[in-house]
Formats: structure tokens, C-alpha cells, sequence
């Protein structure tokens, strides 16, 4: 496949150039000059004659006046380009003359490297990540190796928020969960994003960056931040997108059947999250309750999450805030195995504010896909678009409840409580308190063995 020789060529030549990936301002500077040449061939190689000019000329002379006179002449279709350009200019005069020119030299044939010609924006973002991930593993005894196991999100969840939200106008997006960006990154290949805003904890903000440019963004504001921190780093109301994926949390009830009344529960300084509904063990609904806050009014916000939040009793008060303010609009079921071998079916929470209608839309996504060895690929996208645009209902895969019939279901936000004529009342409580039983007396046999091995331990 012609994405990972190209992920090979950029990876073995750092060294070659004479940089080292373990120096971080090196390989960030590496990394901008492989987003540079990336971008080139997406953009059907527009930027020839200026990388041209940065591979000869610059090479030999080592300085940057005729290329700075020529950036400011080109008419880029992306702002963005144009601010990765001085980027990676700011970054090479960070090397000695020598250095400098040694790299562009050793790099010059990146102009005509073969594997990358004809690439899409999507073909590039992978071949961006992935030297990202080799480079990084410094301690990996051969970055180089064809068993190097990626770690990747896929892009479906991008993808389909795209498709969920269908706008096709100049908007800003906003992720405040975006570990490697993914979903952000993914969902700007298929629409026109003016800024694109992400929060993480980790420090990866730079290749973020990279990859929404990359990725056609025009402007991009990424923090290394916390999205729950105390005091918002945003401002309300700044995204017409707000999307995430979220890690799932457990869904078992065990302990957590009912709430508590000295549970503790989650709360900021500013007060975007609402008081008493959001336990501290479980902060899903902390963030959905945050790209709320982050949302204008006709805005969407889509979330990848777990089974856990959709129906969790000590929940029910964050799920009735969302009900009572006519703030879901629906809820889609997708398969397991989408992320790893161990993932469980994900859900897409569709939320939007504004909305006239009081009705949910429930989805059943979960038979599209394709088995893809040992994990599974989102399949027939569109399928699931049409499911959710679908009036009223399709026979086993769609249904629209009112916000009032899922009120009097105990607020369960599950599309199998309603497209399988699931009704909860009586059936549901006595689940539940078969559900606490059998955990009880799972808890009991394990105190009796836990006795019975001691006594034979001692014995």
C-alpha cells in the first residue's frame, strides 16, 4: 500500500536529514515539513514552485528572504497554509546554517516522491499520524517494522457526524476531549470548518494542529487544557458543532442501582454544569452538559459514548435535564468492536438546541458494519443518515417517541427499550431487583470461599 511506503520513507529519512526525532523541537520541525509536502500533493501540487524554491535555492544558501517575498504573493485557497508555511520557517532558522541546509538537501526529493502523488486529504492525515506514532516510539527497538501497531481512532465518527449534521456553510467546531483529535480532524474533511477549537491533556496539540491543517481547516485554537476545568477555557456559545468521543465507562449498576444520599456529585465554579444531576464516579453528562454550554442556539452536539449514561439510575436527573429542556434529538445505536477487539457498542447522542419538534428519534445502527479481522469497520453510513431522517419509523431499526413517552420510561435513552417494545414499570424494576440479588449473592459466595481458601491455606 502506497499510505505506509510513505509513512516508511518519512520516518527512516529524519535521521538521514540529520535531525533526531527523541529532540521534541526537531521532530516537530520535521513534522511541518512533511505537512507542508502532504498538503502540496492534496492540493494537486498548487505549492510546487514555492516548495521547489525551499528544496534549491533556500537549501543552498541556507536564508529565507526570496521565500518569504514568494509566500506573500501566493493566494492559498486555505489561510491556514500560509500560517504552516511561516511555521516551518520559524522552525528552520531554530538550525545552524549547515543543518539547515543539510535537511532541506536531504529532503528534496519529497517534491516528486511517487507514493504520495494523488493522494486525498484523508490518504494524508493517515500518513501524517502514522510517522507521528513511529517517530514517537523512542523506545521501540525498530520504528521501522511492518508489525508496528498503530494506534488509531477510525475515522467513522468523524465521518458520521458530518453526515448527521449536513452543513454545508463556513461553521466553527469545537472537541473538548480530543486526545489525538480524530473526530474533529475526520468531520473537517467533509465540511467547510472556519475554526476548529480543541481541548487535551496530553501533549499533542502541535500534530493536531498539523492534521486539521491537513485536514483543510481555515483556523484552528487548540489548547492543552482541561475541558471540565473549574472556570470554562471558552467562550459560551462559540461553536455551531460541538462533538466528542467519549471513553466508555462501565454500565453496570452493581452499588450504583439507586443514588445515594451522600453521593457526591460533580460541580464547576462558573455553573455551566447543572447542579445535583452529574455523579463525580461518572462524568459523561459533565461533558455533554459542556458542549451545550458550547453550542450558539441552532447548534448541534454530537457525542460518542457509552451505554452507561443512557440509562444509569444515578443518572436519571442529567437525562431529565436534557428531556424536559427539549434538548435530545436522537439517539443511535452502532456497533461493537469499532475502536479494538474489546470495545463495546458505542452509542451517537444527538442533541441540538432550538428544536420545535419533541420528538426523539431511536436507531438502530448496529448491524452496519464490516468485519475487519478482529475489530469492526462502520458500513453504509448513509444507511444510518436515512434512518435518522426517516418519518416516523422503520420496522426494527427506527422509531420517534415523544419526549413525554421516554419521561414515563424512566427516562431510558436505549433505542432497544423502544424499538423492541421494551417497556419499563413493573419489568424493569423487577430486572433491576433480580439484577441487585444476583449480585448479593455473588458477593456472598466469594466471602464463603475466601474463608474456605484460608482454611485450607492454613491447614
Amino acid at each position: 500500500m502506497n499510505i505506509e511506503k510513505a509513512v516508511i520513507e518519512f520516518t527512516s529519512n529524519i535521521n538521514h536529514a540529520g535531525l533526531n526525532e527523541q529532540i521534541v523541537d526537531e521532530r516537530l520541525l520535521y513534522l511541518c515539513l512533511i505537512a507542508v509536502v502532504l498538503i502540496n500533493k492534496v492540493e494537486a501540487n498548487a505549492h510546487h514552485e514555492l516548495l521547489k524554491m525551499l528544496f534549491t535555492q533556500t537549501a543552498k544558501t541556507g536564508e529565507f528572504e526570496d521565500l518569504l517575498n514568494n509566500l506573500e504573493k501566493i493566494k492559498f485557497t486555505k489561510r491556514s497554509y500560509y500560517r504552516l508555511y511561516l511555521e516551518l520557517i520559524e522552525r528552520l532558522k531554530e538550525l545552524d546554517t549547515k543543518k539547515r541546509k543539510y535537511l532541506l538537501n536531504q529532503s528534496s526529493h519529497y517534491l516528486t516522491l511517487d507514493v504520495i502523488e494523488g493522494i486525498s486529504r484523508t490518504d494524508a492525515v493517515v500518513i501524517y499520524n502514522h510517522t507521528v506514532q513511529r517517530l514517537q516510539q523512542m523506545n521501540v527497538q525498530d520504528k521501522l517494522s511492518d508489525h508496528f501497531i498503530y494506534q488509531d481512532i477510525p475515522p467513522c465518527f468523524g465521518e458520521l457526524a458530518s453526515k448527521l449534521v449536513n452543513n454545508g456553510k463556513k461553521h466553527k467546531i469545537y472537541d473538548p476531549y480530543a486526545l489525538t483529535g480524530e473526530v474533529s480532524i475526520y468531520y473537517s474533511i467533509n465540511r467547510n470548518v472556519e475554526l476548529a477549537t480543541t481541548e487535551t491533556l496530553v501533549q499533542s496539540s502541535p500534530y493536531i494542529i498539523h492534521m486539521l491543517y491537513i485536514a483543510g481547516v481555515e483556523n484552528t485554537d487548540c489548547k492543552n487544557s482541561f475541558g471540565l476545568a473549574q472556570q470554562a477555557n471558552i467562550e459560551p456559545a462559540m461553536a455551531d458543532v460541538a462533538l466528542t468521543l467519549l471513553d466508555p465507562t462501565s454500565s453496570k449498576e452493581d452499588e450504583y442501582l439507586q443514588k445515594l444520599d451522600n453521593e457526591p456529585m460533580f460541580s464547576v465554579a462558573d455553573g455551566r454544569i447543572i447542579g445535583d444531576t452529574v455523579p463525580a464516579k461518572f462524568k459523561d453528562h459533565a461533558f455533554i452538559q459542556h458542549l451545550l454550554y458550547s453550542i450558539k442556539e441552532g447548534g448541534t452536539a454530537i457525542i460518542f459514548l457509552g451505554k452507561g449514561p443512557l440509562h444509569r439510575e444515578i443518572e436519571k436527573c442529567a437525562r431529565a435535564y436534557l428531556l424536559e429542556n427539549n434538548l435530545v434529538d436522537a439517539v443511535i445505536e452502532l456497533p461493537a468492536k469499532l475502536i479494538n477487539p474489546r470495545t463495546v457498542s458505542l452509542y451517537a447522542l444527538v442533541l441540538k438546541k432550538g428544536r420545535i419538534s419533541r420528538n426523539v428519534k431511536f436507531v438502530d445502527g448496529s448491524h452496519c458494519y464490516e468485519a475487519t479481522g478482529r475489530v469492526n469497520q462502520l458500513a453504509n453510513i448513509d444507511e444510518i443518515y436515512s434512518l435518522y431522517t426517516s418519518e416516523p419509523s422503520v420496522a426494527g431499526k427506527a422509531i420517534s417517541k415523544t419526549a413525554d413517552e421516554i419521561i414515563s420510561n424512566d427516562y431510558l435513552l436505549i433505542p432497544a427499550s423502544y424499538l423492541s417494545g421494551y417497556e419499563a414499570t413493573e419489568n424493569a424494576l423487577n430486572l433491576g431487583e433480580i439484577r441487585k440479588e444476583l449480585i448479593e449473592r455473588a458477593i456472598e459466595n466469594d466471602v464463603k470461599l475466601n474463608h474456605i481458601f484460608a482454611e485450607l491455606a492454613n491447614n
